[in-house]
């Protein structure tokens, strides 16, 4: 895979109602970058001297390439309907192309059996799993749902609504 260089460009603000938005990116960017393989980036938004970087997907949807833009990246820097914002993309060479919380991250490392099985998951199920434990609320909550989390991987469950469910369901 060849090395990208990180890209800028400027977008125009068009959040949804329900607080999630799109970033459309231009044609000529997520062709290259879905070319030559890529299809996870860092993405940083800047917007009048404030900036946010998070980690994204580049999807194509109906030929058109857009990238998940959440109000968790939007709020915090203020952007409104219909204002003008700079995206930059670089390739996102993260271990996990997610950002892992200390308490998941701390679970991990202390447990090398579950260590062994997460790092042994598809991709996308290791993102679900740090993103849904790094957005329960409460430190010692993230902790006891990274505990669960990780006891039934254990268990050798893999299904993402079992895994994350407060009860187990039982068949």
């Amino acid at each position: 895979m060849e090395e990208l260089a990180p890209v800028t460009f400027e977008n125009t603000m068009q959040a949804a109602s329900f607080g999630m938005s799109f970033i459309l990116v231009p044609q000529e960017i997520g062709e290259k970058w879905h070319a030559q393989g890529h299809k996870r980036a860092l993405a940083t938004a800047q917007y009048k001297g404030k900036s946010n970087t998070f980690h994204c997907a580049l999807q194509k949807r109906k030929g058109t390439y857009q990238i998940i833009f959440g109000s968790r990246v939007w709020k915090p820097l203020g952007l409104n309907n219909g204002d003008t914002f700079q995206l930059t993309l670089a390739v996102d060479k993260s271990k996990y192309q997610a950002p892992m919380c200390e308490e998941l991250e701390a679970v991990l490392y202390s447990d090398p059996e579950a260590e062994n099985i997460f790092n042994n998951l598809k991709p996308g199920l290791q993102r679900n799993i740090i993103y849904h434990v790094d957005y329960v609320k409460g430190e010692q909550k993230r902790v006891d749902k990274a505990i669960q989390i990780m006891d039934r991987l254990k268990m050798g469950i893999t299904e993402f609504r079992q895994l994350t469910r407060k009860e187990l369901q039982r068949d």
